[in-house]
């Protein structure tokens, strides 16, 4: 009993202290390289925003009837305790029908991949705030949990495969439909400030099924998030760091 809450304790001194690293390091690294500031603008803002509020349970029931059409083959495939080329196929597979409805929506209307966020627009300062903020969240674990980074010579492969699984099928993934797609819209229709939040409330319903700590949790990561997407206008260094934040837990012994 006394082991598990200080285990909370440590869990939940350790997101703190993520969220508030994330926050000063973005703030500080802007004031020495600041973003440039290029608002994306649409022709119908309410008209988009509301298109990519649909588009979220479209994509969420595509996922579902996907895997229940291949629950066979996706149950054998993840009950191996490794990530593999198979499981990254089938995970990437499953993510790709999560977002192609936000795909076919930017070809249909003809919006280039800047609108969610997908340019070279910030995209080198994108990439070296997503890189400095990996560095700070894996000091900060190492720091308030006490453990050293265990490297594994024998799962180097399940390494490299969860990694990519988490950049392209978790962090890319999300970041492009929420911070990318959703947010962008959403603000340019309610404001800055209503648009953040209201992307952050989604990206939380989303996570539905998670304890009342562990949305709250997930919610200020949204806020966080969102409000570097504001900084930065680029989602490339937030899915950088959105998967190596998924992918250092498996470098630590438990």
């Amino acid at each position: 009993m006394a082991d598990t809450t200080q285990e909370l304790i440590q869990a939940f001194l350790y997101i703190i202290a993520v969220w508030l690293s994330s926050v000063a390091v973005t703030m500080l690294f802007d004031r020495v390289a600041p973003f440039k500031r290029r608002p994306v603008s649409f022709t119908s803002p309410r008209r988009e925003a509301i298109l990519g509020l649909c588009l979220i349970p479209l994509s969420v029931c595509l996922m579902m009837l996907f895997r229940f059409a291949f629950a066979s083959v996706l149950s054998v495939i993840t009950e191996s305790e490794t990530y593999n080329l198979e499981m990254t196929f089938w995970v990437l597979i499953v993510r790709g029908i999560f977002i192609a409805p936000f795909i076919i929506a930017l070809l249909i209307r003809h919006q280039s991949p800047a609108t969610i966020g997908l340019s070279r627009h910030n995209l080198i300062l994108s990439v070296f705030l997503g890189l400095i903020l990996s560095s700070v969240t894996v000091v900060t674990y190492a720091l308030v949990f006490s453990k050293a980074i265990v490297i594994d010579s024998e799962l180097l492969s399940s390494y490299f495969y969860f990694f990519v699984t988490s950049l392209l099928a978790v962090g890319f993934v999300e970041e492009a439909m929420f911070r990318g797609y959703l947010q962008l819209r959403l603000t340019a229709w309610l404001g800055a400030r209503r648009g953040w939040i209201l992307t952050a409330i989604v990206f939380t319903v989303l996570h539905a099924g998670q304890s009342i700590t562990g949305l709250v949790s997930v919610f200020i990561t949204g806020l966080v998030f969102g409000w570097i997407m504001k900084k930065s206008e680029n989602i490339v260094g937030l899915s950088l760091w959105h998967a190596f934040m998924d992918w250092m837990w498996i470098l630590y012994k438990p």
